[in-house]
């Protein structure tokens, strides 16, 4: 009988697109109507995964 056990782990990163990232004007102060920019930060992506089989040769059984 074999035994098995596989794991992993992934990371991925995800920053904001482009159009996103466009200027609109800001009127937070009245007296300064001025160009802002919105602050989006990136998207930390994290997945994990672990299995364990057996698989017996002779009657050709996995679990």
């Amino acid at each position: 009988m074999i035994k098995y056990l596989c794991g992993s782990y992934e990371v991925g990163f995800e920053v904001p697109e482009i159009r996103y990232l466009q200027p609109f004007t800001g009127n937070s102060n009245p007296f300064f109507l001025g160009l802002r920019y919105r602050v989006f930060k990136p998207t930390i992506n994290q997945a994990g995964s672990k299995r364990f089989g057996m698989y017996n040769p002779v009657s050709f059984i996995n679990f």
